[in-house]
């Protein structure tokens, strides 16, 4: 198997928000941590609740480039966030075989991958072929995301 893919990914989904009182570089620089070099990021400006603008940074990998950013965020996290997402695991799934993570963008725009709940984050969604559970846990646990 080619080092970089991963059977059974669709796609990968990366999405961080820019809020006004921030430094678009510094977010974009944390969100493009998770992403090959040579992937390029699409920027959409919107107002926020009160009216503040916000960008919206979206990218969207296919098959073996969604591959390679989930090794690389299975690589950089964590041995007890790769716990905690064994253990929190059927809840971040739905019944359409996605898988949806939430990493600190601080800590991201700091070179480290580090699971959060809070809303200032980069947000991943996996898409795999299967709505299945255990079948996507069984993906993820071979390629290092989940740890028992």
């Amino acid at each position: 198997m080619h080092k970089g893919s991963v059977k059974g990914v669709i796609s990968v989904e990366v999405e961080v928000f820019a809020h006004s009182t921030e430094d678009p570089g510094k977010v974009l620089e944390a969100m493009q941590f998770f992403l090959p070099e040579e992937v390029k990021v699409r920027k959409e400006k919107v107002r926020g609740h009160h009216g503040n603008e916000v960008l919206i940074y979206r990218v969207r990998l296919l098959r073996n480039e969604a591959g390679r950013v989930l090794r690389r965020i299975a690589a950089k996290m964590r041995e007890e966030d790769r716990r905690r997402l064994a253990k929190q695991f059927y809840l971040r799934v739905d019944g359409r075989g996605n898988l949806y993570l939430r990493f600190d963008k601080q800590k991201a725009f700091l070179k480290e991958v580090i699971l959060s709940s809070d809303e200032d984050v980069v947000k991943v969604k996996v898409k795999f072929p299967t709505n299945k559970p255990e079948e996507i846990y069984e993906i993820c646990r071979d390629v290092g995301l989940v740890q028992e």
